[in-house]
């Protein structure tokens, strides 16, 4: 396995340089780059006071009047630094030897000179992998790819010994390390760390998302590789056009044109196939945020080379998008504006530079001298490959690929509520029944189980929204029924020990149909089917009075009528059910309780008159978590948004979908 590393990933060890700095010592690493263009970023690094980096190289630091920069490992101790040209190709190895006072830089096995090590500012603190800024107030630090086969000896190693680490043999197949008493730490990045690796090899990390350990090949192939390194977790983003238009990615990243070094991720696009080119086309705003800067000042030529309008909107994860070379006097938004997806910006110009087209990047917003762009993924676009177009749920477009946002995103739509947690979980979303039948099958004997499931109808078909959670235990369901059919099978269950659990309804063909899920128990469940407001309110004033609340509720409408069931339990919560509530009013009133330690319990949307009804209910908790919210989004908004937070360390507590 590897360390895989992107935008704001990093691990930290507990290894500290002061058991080794001072002395003869040899360290070395194995690093792949997925961004050979781009700035400084470590392989390893102090994570306390002084300066220690050994990593990637900024690519413009070896720049020329003929050449943009050069590929190369940037090597910093204390006051002393030295930058060694190396190919952007394939998995490299790097070790560091110290002799005395020397040290000794090792690439692929192949010595370079060696420079006299600093008594000043040496690191204080421990190891960290994949990050570390490479001067006080340096620009990027973060290392874009994959690391490997760490190792520190507390000795200096021969010439033909780092010829040897730098083979093909991997660290866990190396048994001379086993009996080698020089050898003080090895990591080979894995999340479980057998007990028949050495126990110098089974050192615990701690790692930060996206930050994440992956399989990588025998052979180290990176064309292999490469793809197993995760998307950066920025904040949600959006193509900055309208649905269905289609652009062309020009200059992508790592452009040898002029995206490279601090600049190395922007994008260069242009209208494709429009009649008068990209000139004067609307640019939308690509996520949600604030307006920190805007210029549209400027005309052809511009006073100075960096000159040109722009917008720069600083997004919700306090990164910011900047859209570049705006057309004169276009810009619809002023600094300290808020903007959300889809508001329109400016118009596409040239201001600054030859040919109409929108520059776009991410960045960190800083001043010239600190600024630097990052790398960010967009969310449910559609992409040319291979001639035809494909959903990419999140995704990165690549130069001269074909881009375009989803002109029919289908008609479900879902509200999402998440909450901190890290066990396994698998989803389905708006599948057949065939599909949700056959899944279920495949993974039934394997112990996973129901933990949510919410049906809607659609063209007269039910569709399936599940997730499933490897409890175990017995399940019966019943699928599709009539009012009848579940009140009887329910009586039947119930004799038998059985209660029931979850409950969803729909409409189809005008009729409603419920679907049920039994499993052992002996609490009393009161139960109730396809009923009005009205009743609804009735029965659970009634239920309350008995020491009932609220377990699963779930509403179907014919289109003018939203109609009820409910599953009721015995408990002694701090309950608040809502009904009928508008999207805006169930918004407010969850807003107006958070601060007082109130969470949302359930949650059912029902269409009446084409509005979403919202019906559910709150709940008082004594230590209330965190939550994240999405509402009325579709199918490839919400997985975006859920692939992001999967990995930050959130689970689905609710998901609602309904037909918009």
């Amino acid at each position: 396995m590897a360390l895989a590393c992107t935008w704001g990933g990093y691990a930290d060890s507990d290894v500290e340089f002061s058991k080794f700095i001072g002395d003869n010592h040899t360290i070395s690493i194995r690093f792949l780059m997925q961004y050979p263009l781009a700035y400084a970023g470590a392989f390893f690094s102090v994570h306390g006071a002084g300066r220690y980096f050994v990593g990637q190289g900024d690519f413009q630091s070896l720049s020329s009047p003929t050449s943009p920069g050069k590929t190369n490992l940037l090597i910093m101790i204390g006051t002393q630094s030295m930058n060694i040209p190396v190919s952007g190709d394939g998995w490299h190895h790097v070790a560091l030897v110290r002799t005395g006072n020397e040290m000794e830089v090792f690439i692929d096995g192949l010595g370079h000179r060696p420079f006299r090590v600093p008594t000043n500012h040496l690191p204080v603190g421990t190891l960290r992998f994949g990050s570390g800024f490479s001067q006080p107030h340096g620009v990027g630090g973060q290392f874009y790819g994959l690391l490997d086969d760490f190792a520190l000896f507390k000795t200096d190693l021969s010439a033909e010994r780092i010829k040897s680490l730098a083979g093909p043999k991997r660290l866990t197949d190396d048994e001379s390390l086993r009996d080698d008493e020089s050898f003080l730490v090895g990591y080979v990045f894995r999340n479980v760390r057998p007990t028949s690796l050495p126990p110098r090899l089974r050192r615990q990390l701690d790692t930060k998302p996206p930050a994440t350990f992956v399989e990588v090949s025998d052979i180290r192939n990176p064309t292999l590789d490469l793809p197993k390194i995760p998307l950066p977790l920025n904040s949600p983003m959006h193509l900055p056009f309208a649905p269905g238009e289609v652009w062309r990615v020009g200059q992508g990243y790592q452009g040898l044109q002029s995206h490279h070094g601090y600049a190395a991720f922007c994008w260069d696009i242009v209208r494709d196939g429009a009649i008068g080119g990209s000139d004067g086309e609307m640019i939308y705003s690509a996520s949600s945020g604030k307006v920190r800067d805007a210029e549209d000042g400027f005309t052809n030529p511009v006073p100075n080379p960096q000159d040109t309008n722009f917008v720069s909107v600083r997004n919700d994860d306090d990164l910011c998008c900047d859209y570049l070379h705006i057309k004169t006097d276009s810009a619809l938004v002023s600094p300290g504006a808020q903007v959300n997806f889809g508001t329109r910006l400016a118009l596409v110009g040239d201001i600054g530079v030859e040919g109409p087209h929108l520059h776009m990047a991410v960045s960190n917003g800083n001043p010239s001298a600190t600024f630097f762009t990052m790398p960010a993924a967009f969310s449910n676009y559609e992409a040319e490959i291979d001639g035809d177009w494909k959903l990419i749920i999140r995704g990165i477009p690549q130069s001269n690929q074909r881009v375009r946002r989803p002109l029919d995103e289908g008609p479900i739509r879902y509200t999402a509520v998440w909450q901190r947690g890290t066990g396994a979980e698998i989803q389905m979303y708006g599948v057949t029944y065939e599909q949700y039948r056959a899944k279920y099958d495949s993974i039934w004997n394997d112990n996973w189980r129901l933990a949510l499931l919410e049906t809607v109808g659609v063209d007269d078909r039910a569709r399936y929204t599940a997730v499933w959670r490897p409890t175990g235990g017995s399940e019966f369901q019943l699928y599709g029924a009539t009012k009848a059919e579940l009140e009887a099978e329910n009586d039947k269950r119930h004799s038998d020990g059985w209660r029931i659990d979850l409950l969803t309804s729909y409409v189809v063909d005008g009729q409603a149909r419920y679907t049920g899920v039994w499993r052992p128990s002996d609490q009393r469940r009161p139960m109730m089917i396809g009923e009005t407001l009205n009743t609804l309110n009735a029965r659970d004033q009634a239920q309350r009075d008995q020491g009932f609340r609220l377990h699963r509720l779930s509403t179907h409408s014919n289109g003018v009528e939203a109609r009820y069931s409910a599953i009721w339990r015995l408990s002694n919560e701090e309950e608040e059910p809502f009904f009928d509530r508008t999207e805006h009013d169930y918004r407010a009133a969850y807003g107006a309780r958070l601060e007082l330690g109130v969470r949302v319990k359930l949650l059912s949307i029902a269409v009446v008159n084409g509005e979403p009804k919202y019906s559910g209910a709150f709940v008082k908790q004594a230590n209330p978590g965190d939550e994240e919210r999405w509402h009325a989004v579709s199918y490839g908004d919400l997985r975006a948004r859920y692939d992001v937070l999967w990995q930050q360390g959130w689970r689905l507590k609710l998901l609602e979908p309904y037909v918009s």
